[in-house]
């Protein structure tokens, strides 16, 4: 188990390294941050927009029309 684990860890740092842009690196600047900010924001945006598309609604449907349940009670009523 553990030695898969290192195994994958170290392909997630190869292929990382691998296609990653070290020229900024050189001259640290505004831009590297800058970049890292878009990327970040992008995941965050991406995760947002899924959780509210995708989560959400699905939990939706496992509530009544009147919603006196909870999610477990709901759940449970329709096992």
């Amino acid at each position: 188990m553990f030695s898969t684990f290192c195994k994958l860890l170290f392909v997630y740092v190869v292929l990382t390294l691998l296609f990653s842009d070290f020229a900024l690196l050189k001259e640290p600047g505004a831009e590297l941050f800058r970049q890292q900010a878009a990327g970040v924001k992008s995941g965050y945006n991406k995760f947002v927009g899924y959780v509210d598309n995708t989560v959400i609604p699905k939990v939706d449907t496992f509530f009544d029309e009147n919603g006196d349940k909870n999610l477990a009670g709901n759940i449970i009523d329709k096992l």
